[in-house]
């Protein structure tokens, strides 16, 4: 049988055409895998091109990432994968807590969305709105206790196995209120030197202690660190601690994180009445003594 027409088509171009009919019309995007095993070849790549996890309990990111692998392996398409998103499940916006970019009661999802500007902008229909576009971003100020641990280091350690297999990872989107785990960042640090890590719930817990955190320290002077959301203030946090956020991400972008190129910052507002109202005495903000364990140029 003489090949299709779509078969005639050069493998890349072929490849672009497929990438489109995803990104414009996602139904589409099966019915030409259908349509041949050549298309369904091309057209494969795309259905794991993103994976996207659900964070809120540590036995079951457990079998999340179980089952992924198991699909993965089944198809042999860890190659194919390019986005990892990692969330917590949403509360209501009024909360301040995070939403998921797409809702639903599924604990993890691969395939689609197809890049990072649907991914952070959320719903187009919004676009034209007043709301912020993103579901990634809190609607309001709300600093996370610095004693939040929503997994433990241990409950991680599946998801960094997994990392050190997406050998075509390019990009790793962190919605998630607790820090980043060491074991995640070790994992992009060590096998996928070259893919871009988003923090997009970034909070310094240490910036008023004597001592910068290790981890965190580790985590701002990444390499793969490439974007980061911050909420700050010029006063106090809801956990009465001085908020240095502003000129600790001064102090980052001057060199410290040597390829942050993306950073979006959002003041909150701190209500001074309302606090000392409270019978709560407000000192004078003390100036920030810069990061520990750094040049002095850098700090």
């Amino acid at each position: 049988m003489p090949p299709s027409l779509l078969e005639t088509i050069p493998l890349e171009l072929l490849a672009r055409v497929c990438e489109y009919i995803g990104l414009s019309h996602r139904p589409s995007l099966l019915s030409f895998a259908l349509a041949s095993k050549h298309c369904h070849s091309v057209a494969k790549r795309l259905f794991f091109h993103t994976i996207r996890f659900s964070a809120n309990s540590g036995r079951q990111l457990e079998l999340d990432v179980g089952e992924c692998i198991s699909i993965l392996e089944r198809n042999t398409s860890f190659s194919d994968v390019r986005i990892l998103l990692i969330t917590s499940r949403g509360r209501d916006k009024n909360d301040g807590a995070l939403s998921l970019a797409r809702g639903g009661t599924r604990s993890w999802s691969l395939g689609l969305p197809l890049s990072l500007s649907e991914i952070v902008d959320g719903d187009k229909d919004r676009l034209q709105g007043l709301e912020r576009r993103s579901a990634l971003v809190p609607n309001v100020y709300h600093a996370t206790s610095p004693h939040i641990a929503i997994l433990t280091d241990t409950a991680w350690q599946s998801l960094a196995s997994l990392v050190q297999r997406l050998q075509g990872l390019r990009d790793v989107l962190y919605a998630v209120p607790s820090q980043l785990p060491p074991c995640l960042l070790h994992a992009l640090l060590q096998y996928q030197p070259r893919c871009r890590l988003r923090v997009y719930t970034f909070r310094l817990r240490s910036l008023h202690l004597s001592e910068t955190d290790p981890e965190e320290l580790a985590l701002l002077t990444a390499p793969c660190l490439y974007g980061i959301w911050v909420w700050y203030t010029d006063g106090y946090d809801d956990y009465d601690q001085p908020d240095y956020h502003a000129e600790a991400v001064y102090s980052m972008v001057k060199g410290l994180a040597p390829n942050l190129k993306e950073v979006q910052m959002f003041k909150g507002r701190f209500d001074y009445e309302s606090y000392e109202y409270a019978g709560n005495p407000l000192p004078p903000r003390p100036p920030w003594k810069g990061f520990t364990n750094v040049g002095e140029d850098l700090t």
